[in-house]
């Protein structure tokens, strides 16, 4: 008996596993990014998406500000900036000398700008943003990788001949 149970409750719990895995996305309610990132993002009108996207791949409050400073003063993106010190790992400094801007002033500068947003804390955040709800697809029959549907009717180019009428028997003498 306490295999047969122990067999449909594993029967019971894989199949609510597969149907909680076709959803796929967690949903949060939780507004993007934390209380200094959406002040900066607010102060200096940015896409909130964006700044969270460098929260997450792990960079400082300090080295964000220098990088949206570098970017407001040459009037690039922030993003091409922080894809640079991604990818390519290249120094804030020298980041700052290509900008042509003096390095220990811009860093003067990002404490002031950092001391001042921490200083705001949790007091008037700016309106939060939300990610958007997900819609669940409706389910498909699972194919292989890039397998079209099969045709009702075979294509003039198709090789598959329509089988053709079976011919009458006849009676045995």
């Amino acid at each position: 008996m306490t295999r047969r149970f122990a067999l449909l409750a594993l029967l019971i719990l894989s199949t609510a596993a597969v149907f909680a895995d076709d959803f796929g996305v967690d949903v949060s309610t939780q507004p993007l990014g934390s209380p200094f990132f959406r002040h900066l993002a607010f102060d200096f009108g940015l896409d909130i998406h964006d700044v969270v996207k460098l929260e997450r791949h792990g960079f400082g409050r300090g080295e964000t500000v220098t990088i949206v400073l570098i970017a407001k003063a040459t009037g690039a993106s922030f993003k091409d900036y922080a894809k640079r010190r991604l990818k390519d790992q290249v120094p804030l400094k020298d980041l700052a000398s290509e900008a042509k801007l003096d390095y220990p002033t811009l860093l003067k500068n990002v404490r002031a700008v950092k001391e001042g947003i921490e200083a705001k804390g949790d007091q008037n955040l700016p309106p939060p943003v939300f990610e958007p709800s997900p819609t669940p697809e409706p389910r498909r029959a699972k194919r292989g990788k890039n397998q079209p549907s099969p045709s009702p009717t075979p294509s003039p180019t198709s090789s598959i001949k329509p089988l053709a009428a079976p011919s009458p028997v006849a009676p045995a003498p």
